[in-house]
């Protein structure tokens, strides 16, 4: 099994913000999925990547830094190797939320092939 695509689909949802404990009012955001695809048609999917997780998308500047690098780094290669991507990407310095974002969705690929959750491949 090897990678093929890395794709992020940037769309915009209405969301409640949270902020010191205290609900703000409701405000368009732009959400992201991203998906890693692999040649037998298993894909590995994270939605978020922003500063709080699964609250807000990856903004333009982190896709943008995925389609150019981190893209280059993962076709090709066997999406069970999460670890050596982590260091790949740890020594070219990519930004931390974008390492997560690729990491989780590598995790949630992993689990798709093997037909069990996340959590039953870390142990649990």
């Amino acid at each position: 099994m090897k990678i093929v695509d890395v794709d992020i689909i940037p769309f915009r949802v209405m969301r409640k913000g949270f902020s010191a404990g205290q609900v703000l009012p409701e405000r368009e955001t732009v959400q992201t999925l991203t998906r890693i695809i692999t040649d037998e048609g298993v894909e590995g999917h994270y939605l978020g990547g922003y500063n709080h997780g699964d609250q807000e998308g990856l903004p333009p500047e982190d896709r943008a830094a995925v389609r150019r690098f981190v893209q280059s780094m993962l076709v090709g290669q066997d999406p069970f190797d999460r670890e050596k991507f982590w260091q790949w990407m740890w020594v070219a310095n990519v930004r931390e939320n974008i390492l997560s974002v690729i990491d989780m969705a590598l995790w949630d690929l992993q689990g798709q092939a093997f037909g069990v959750p996340i959590y039953k491949l870390m142990g649990g």
